[in-house]
Parts: structure tokens; sequence; C-alpha cells
């Protein structure tokens, strides 16, 4: 795996594993939404990495 794409899937990890940690302290609705962020952040890293889906894309 390339550097970089290392460290964009290790952000994305530490991001959600923060965002668990946070939820028994934020206002319930926070939790989908981080989820959905997660998402698409994750979206972003495979098209940014030529890992490009159109379906994913539209979601």
């Amino acid at each position: 795996m390339e550097d970089k794409l290392e460290k964009e899937i290790f952000e994305l990890i530490c991001y959600i594993m923060v965002s668990a940690r946070n939820l028994d302290q934020e206002t319930k609705m926070y939790g989908p939404f981080r989820l959905v962020d997660a998402a698409s952040k994750l979206i972003e890293i495979l098209e940014k990495n030529g890992i490009y889906d159109e379906f994913l894309s539209q979601v």
C-alpha cells in the first residue's frame, strides 16, 4: 500500500474510533451522521486511489 493511502486509511480509522468513543457524550443523532460521513470519506479515498464505482459515487 502506498504511504499516502495508508495515511488516509489510518486517519479514517482514527476518525471512526474517536467518533465511537464520543457517542456517549453527544446528541444521539450525531452517531448516524458520523457513520454517513465516514462512508463518504471512504468513498472519497477509494476514488482518489483509482477505485471508482458509479453506484457508490451516487450514494
